[in-house]
């Protein structure tokens, strides 16, 4: 079963793809920037839109950019949903690393000599995985004693952390 909020995405983003195949692509490019402003928008629909960006994007920078987005985000929600654990999951990342592997194989023919997508995607990885742990280093901060007490209490009784 879909949340409201994947379905009002699912729909925002097939208008988007209704006006890429009719080929009015300004439109389309307007749109998938809205629905990637929107802080709301789930991690899935984050990604498609980011392929469908790169797919109708006039240079050459901001597809690719597009595209290592979407692989770099690709890679982080796959982290947190391993391959073989949920059926549908597994489903959904499939489809989602073929979209981005046609984008990345379109891109790569167009690419300069010297461009390493792995590098950038490998950098914008490891800049979200350095804000994670600081933002983990300021909630320890913050609720240090909190925590602390919390993990006591479970120890008292038994239970895992």
């Amino acid at each position: 079963m879909t949340s409201i909020i994947d379905q009002q995405f699912a729909d925002w983003f097939n208008r988007a793809v209704k006006l890429y195949d009719n080929d009015k692509l300004e439109e389309c490019i307007t749109e998938a920037r809205e629905i990637l402003n929107d802080s709301a928008c789930p991690r899935y629909h984050r990604m498609k839109t980011l392929v469908l960006l790169g797919n109708c994007a006039g240079d050459f920078e901001e597809a690719n950019d597009c595209c290592n987005q979407a692989k770099a985000l690709w890679r982080i929600v796959r982290r947190w949903n391993p391959a073989g654990v949920d059926e549908s999951a597994d489903q959904a990342m499939d489809e989602l690393r073929g979209l981005i592997d046609d984008l990345r194989a379109v891109l790569k023919e167009e690419a300069p000599n010297a461009y390493n997508a792995d590098e950038a995607v490998d950098s914008i990885v490891a800049t979200h995985d350095a804000r994670v742990a600081e933002e983990m280093v300021q909630h320890e901060a913050d609720f240090g004693d909190e925590i602390r007490y919390e993990r006591e209490l479970a120890e008292e009784y038994g239970e895992e952390t």
